[in-house]
């Protein structure tokens, strides 16, 4: 949703930016694709807040209507004529839309975020909070951006499109430092939510009968080195339902499911940067290794636990050998 959501965001934004330099003489087809795009921003943006907040969010094929008035316009593209936009008020259309659904993108964070969320939605952590903050604003922005221009004529037409480079900047900046907001799930279940396992069957020998048989398997075999290790892969191989494998990290072990497999990797990152042969390995290929997706994560995993980076853990065992 996010993908497609940036896509769109940037669609309108080269459309702006082909007719700004070339003084309106833009092909009609890549204009109504533009104008299109617009059509598509902040139902996108609707969309990816109701997924992104909620923990029970299931994609339907009803949520499609919302983009009814993208797929018209990319549908009848060859039959649009640019008089349509700027005399026959397509234009305020366009931006009109793109406000109404801007304005219920941000009830949205109002009723998950603002409002006080039932305690069996969950809390959304800090990190998750301000990521969807940062996009609306910044949204709201490019929209104030193209309104304050075409119905005031406060700013010039340029500005929309240096407000989206700035957006998009910060985004990626985000993108590369905490990336966790793209791999981790947003929602932290509160500590009443525990009342989950009120009714499982998990009684305290079989617990500890799990436990040491997941210690075992995590030892033994590694499976935590596998960037694409998943709860229910885990609980397959130990040959338990994943919702027991669950209650047994997060009740037995006070970690989520991310935080327990991050354990492991970062304990044999910590063995392969002071070990002789994990010393002529780059940091990077160390990583991988032991089972992180990107260098990023396992810089803010390491951190998190070992409380500084993996170049300084490095130097500061180096310098004591």
């Amino acid at each position: 949703m996010l993908a497609w959501l940036l896509l769109a965001l940037t669609g309108r934004v080269a459309k702006s930016v082909g007719y700004y330099f070339t003084n309106d003489n833009l092909p009609t087809m890549l204009e109504n694709l533009g104008f299109g795009a617009n059509m598509a921003i902040t139902p996108l943006l609707y969309l990816y807040f109701l997924a992104y907040l909620n923990p029970q969010y299931k994609f339907r094929n009803k949520y499609l209507l919302h983009l009814i008035p993208f797929f018209a316009i990319v549908l009848f593209d060859p039959l649009i004529q640019d008089t349509f936009w700027l005399k026959w008020g397509g234009y305020h259309l366009v931006l009109h839309h793109m406000f109404v659904y801007w304005l219920l993108a941000g009830y949205v964070l109002y009723t998950r975020l603002v409002k006080r969320p039932a305690p069996s939605q969950g809390q959304v952590s800090k990190t998750a909070r301000s990521w969807v903050w940062l996009l609306w604003v910044g949204i709201g922005l490019i929209w104030a951006a193209y309104a304050s221009n075409f119905f005031l004529q406060w700013v010039p037409y340029i500005v929309a499109p240096v407000v989206f480079s700035l957006l998009m900047y910060i985004v990626g900046f985000i993108g590369l430092k905490r990336n966790q907001i793209f791999f981790e799930k947003s929602i932290v279940q509160p500590k009443e939510a525990k009342t989950k396992y009120k009714h499982s069957s998990l009684g305290v020998k079989e617990a500890t009968q799990y436990l040491e048989k997941l210690k075992t398997l995590m030892q033994t075999e590694k499976p935590y080195q596998s960037p694409d290790l998943t709860l229910p892969k885990l609980a397959k191989s130990l040959h338990i339902p994943a919702y027991l494998l669950s209650q047994l990290i997060n009740e037995k072990l006070n970690q989520n499911f991310s935080d327990f497999i991050n354990s492991y990797r970062i304990q044999q990152a910590q063995q392969m940067l002071t070990d002789v042969e994990g010393q002529k390995q780059k940091i990077a290929s160390i990583a991988y290794d032991c089972g992180f997706n990107t260098l990023s994560a396992f810089n803010l995993a390491f951190k998190k636990q070992v409380q500084m980076t993996p170049s300084q853990y490095r130097k500061q065992h180096l310098a004591v050998k």
